[in-house]
């Protein structure tokens, strides 16, 4: 049913005005920033009647121009300008905006199938005719090989997808992992030594004898024996299994420092130190007779002798 002027113009007029707000309300919303905006902003900031604002954003939908997103309390629509959506019907659009907002986890065929309310047979034929287009690709997941996940094309999949470099092709590299484990351990090793034979103070060697994860990062990805770009994050892991395994000790406020677990001088310096067993420990004072300087036993313990 065409709708009537109500001014007395006719029917062609009518429907020339529902054209005309259908374009105002379209440009309205790419002249926003971010070209999204919800219905109540369109409403304020066009004047029109709120009613006559959601026939038009519909009839916007529908025509490819306009992709609808619903919150928890608005409306929101935004302007499509790319022509990812040419050829598709209101189906087609639904599985392509439900995969899309799935971000870079993506979302599984089932999950698809109950949220569009479309039959199997049909969503397998939108979804092979998106792949063919490369407007989507479909990823196994590590957690479950069998599970298809869905994504846009250009998306790099989730780690909570892929494994991260500790996955090929949905294999455990235990091999690599125990590779960069090795290197990990030999290098925090190495500085821990090189701490105990450069400072004499013990607080200096606190401070120096822990090796920070990026400082391990970067050691592990210069002797290339890494094929993967390895993160902080991934060297991380490495470093806390070591942990658990009894190999490293992380720093007791610091976090993201390590040092081997055998480095019982450093750790325990209070407990190890003669000074807790000295029966003249009450005499000693920096500059007198008795002092650590001149302590044999203290020298002995910091094995500078």
């Amino acid at each position: 049913k065409v709708p009537v002027d109500m001014a007395g113009a006719g029917p062609a007029a009518g429907a020339a005005d529902v054209n005309a707000s259908d374009e105002r309300v379209l440009e309205f919303i790419k002249s926003q920033p971010s070209q999204t905006v919800s219905v109540k902003t369109i409403v304020e900031g066009l004047g029109m009647d709120k009613g006559a604002i959601v026939m038009a954003t519909n009839r916007l939908s529908k025509a490819g121009k306009l992709q609808v997103k619903q919150s928890k309390s608005e409306v929101f629509v935004e302007a499509i300008s790319s022509t990812k959506f040419q050829g598709m019907g209101s189906e087609e659009r639904l599985v392509f905006q439900l995969i899309e907002s799935a971000g870079n986890k993506g979302i599984w065929s089932r999950d698809l199938r109950h949220k569009s309310s479309l039959e199997m047979k049909t969503l397998n034929k939108i979804l092979k005719t998106m792949e063919n287009r490369n407007l989507i690709k479909s990823v196994h997941s590590v957690v479950a090989s069998k599970k298809k996940m869905y994504m846009l094309f250009e998306l790099e999949p989730d780690q909570s997808l892929t494994g991260g470099p500790w996955y090929s092709d949905q294999d455990f590299e235990k091999d690599y992992i125990q590779m960069i484990s090795a290197l990990a351990e030999r290098f925090v090793k190495e500085n821990f030594d090189q701490a105990c034979k450069t400072y004499a103070d013990p607080y200096e060697r606190l401070q120096c004898c822990y090796s920070s994860v990026e400082q391990i990062k970067e050691l592990v990805m210069g002797t290339k024996a890494s094929t993967e770009q390895l993160s902080a994050a991934d060297m991380e892991k490495i470093m806390t299994a070591l942990v658990h395994d009894h190999r490293l000790e992380r720093h007791p406020t610091r976090p993201d420092m390590f040092k081997p677990a055998a480095g019982e001088a450093v750790v325990s310096a209070v407990l190890s130190a003669p000074c807790g067993k000295c029966p003249v420990e009450h005499l000693c004072a920096v500059g007198g007779s008795i002092c650590p300087t001149k302590c044999e036993y203290f020298q002995q313990w910091l094995n500078l002798e």
